[in-house]
């Protein structure tokens, strides 16, 4: 997806091409199409990180032995507060195509330890 105003590359994420994602395939520890775009974690960048931020088809992928060592967090605000805090994000993706993605994309969500819904965490 395009960079957001304030990301940084190599900080808030890396923005590579899609031939990226293709050449270097085998370097991935998952790769997953949100909305149009492809979104990866590198396998040393998943085996080092100790918090991470993962679609739940993302999470999907992790392996058994690698799950047993997660804490799942799903954050699950109110409706009216996620669009909100879309909305405000100016993002290339608007609120509204986002959380028609999120709904399709979060439909029978179960694999999580702990679910927050209070707006402020």
């Amino acid at each position: 997806r395009p960079k957001r105003e304030k990301e940084k590359e190599g900080k808030d994420y890396y923005f590579e091409k899609e031939s990226f994602f293709n050449n270097n395939i085998h370097k991935f520890y998952e790769i997953d199409d949100f909305n149009g775009w492809k979104y990866g974690r590198l396998i040393e960048d998943f085996e080092k990180a100790s918090l991470l931020i993962m679609t739940p088809g993302g999470i999907k992928k992790i392996k058994p032995e690698h799950r047993k060592k997660c804490i799942i967090i799903f954050i699950d605000p109110e409706r009216e507060i996620l669009r909100q805090r879309l909305a405000e994000r100016k993002d290339a993706d608007s609120a509204e195509r986002r959380l028609i993605s999120d709904d399709q994309d979060f439909l029978d969500f179960s694999d999580y330890d702990i679910r927050i819904t209070n707006s402020d965490f």
